[in-house]
């Protein structure tokens, strides 16, 4: 789906919804010239048939051609077919199949629905009232009961009409907050990435820098450092770009998250010269799909909070593997001079969900002097 498009605006589209007017239009006053359909009209009045004059083929035909303006101009269209309805009825013209354009117009205003409806709705009972009156003063046999029932079947019309766009309405609706649960969605997964990764490798950059700034008489130590940062930013640009091509082209096909082994996302931090202590129990398997994401972006994220907020402590990570999931452990002593969490504590919410989503559980609380997290990530 193209940005900005909703499924309403694609069906709108459609060619055959702004021809159908045209359409139905065009059968009504052809259908009204064959022998074997013609009769199948609205015999109101009763009066004594008389011949076809010009002025009842020009009425005939204008209580079906007339349907065509109810794509655009529904109650000018409603006005017009009523209009050559009445006074092709109260001449006693023969029946046509093209009176049923009435109720093709009531039930598009109806469906369509109008800006004042009570006027309308005032008006076409004047106009039937009028009309009634009109037919008894000229000697219609039909008794007020014909008229009442014509009057209950086209108020039921529209009634199902109303409905029908009811019906419509709610189901536009709920397409409408589908697209924005979509969209939302969307937007709280590349938020969540751009924290757990960008924030990441950005973390790291800025340790690694400070720790240069005290080595500089080793070149040895400054050369691997100013290698780290290069390719932890290079790393950062990569998934920064990913990031915002999705935001940027809707249509391309979408790039797959890099799923990193828990070797690969501990010596990454160990570059950025973090000290981690790791365990890993159990047989060792390749992660992938949403749960291998998770693992990884769990575990950068731990460590990238250990490294702001304690850097001068040995990170504890477990890890423990089975045929079933994946519990991740990691643990911090938690440090007197370690710069102390002032957000809105987005990162942990972030993995919380993620944990979530994959039907994991995920903790994360001081116990005693260490900060915990820990998380079980189902396979």
């Amino acid at each position: 789906m193209r940005s900005g498009e909703s499924l309403n605006e694609r069906r709108s589209s459609h060619p055959l919804r702004a021809a159908w007017p045209l359409l139905v239009a065009a059968a009504l006053v052809g259908l009204a010239f064959v022998p074997s359909v013609a009769p199948l009209g609205i015999e109101l009045t009763e009066l004594p048939e008389r011949p076809t004059d010009l002025l009842g083929w020009t009425l005939l035909v204008a209580q079906g051609a007339l349907v065509a303006l109810a794509g655009r101009w529904p109650s000018a269209s409603l006005a017009a077919v009523a209009s050559a309805f009445v006074a092709y009825q109260l001449r006693g013209y023969p029946t046509t199949f093209a009176s049923l354009g009435l109720f093709v117009v009531a039930a598009t205003v109806a469906y369509r629905g109008t800006r004042h409806p009570r006027p309308v709705v005032a008006a076409a009972v004047i106009a039937f009232t009028a009309f009634v009156i009109g037919a008894r003063a000229i000697g219609s046999p039909s008794t007020v009961v014909d008229f009442v029932s014509f009057g209950v079947l086209t108020t039921a019309l529209v009634v199902v009409a109303v409905w029908l766009r009811l019906q419509s309405a709610q189901r536009a609706m709920r397409v409408r907050d589908a697209e924005r649960e979509a969209v939302d969605a969307e937007r709280a997964r590349i938020a969540r990435e751009l924290h757990d990764v960008v924030t990441h490798h950005v973390t790291a950059m800025v340790v690694q820098s400070d720790a240069l700034q005290r080595v500089t008489a080793d070149p040895g130590r400054l050369e691997s450092g100013l290698k780290a940062i290069g390719e932890t930013g290079r790393s950062a640009l990569g998934d920064l770009r990913d990031l915002l091509q999705t935001l940027a082209l809707q249509d391309a096909p979408e790039r797959e998250p890099t799923i990193l082994t828990v070797e690969q996302v501990v010596a990454r931090s160990r570059a950025a010269g973090q000290r981690i202590e790791l365990t890993e129990t159990g047989p060792v398997r390749a992660l992938s799909g949403a749960s291998g994401l998770t693992v990884t972006r769990v575990l950068q994220e731990s460590l990238t909070n250990a490294l702001k907020h304690a850097p001068n402590s040995t990170v504890q990570v477990t890890v423990a593997h089975s045929d079933r999931e994946v519990e991740l452990i990691v643990s911090n002593r938690v440090t007197g001079d370690g710069r102390r969490l002032t957000g809105s504590r987005r990162g942990l919410t972030g993995l919380r969900e993620r944990v979530e989503l994959v039907s994991g559980t995920f903790h994360a609380a001081e116990e005693g002097d260490r900060f915990v997290v820990h998380a079980r990530i189902p396979l």
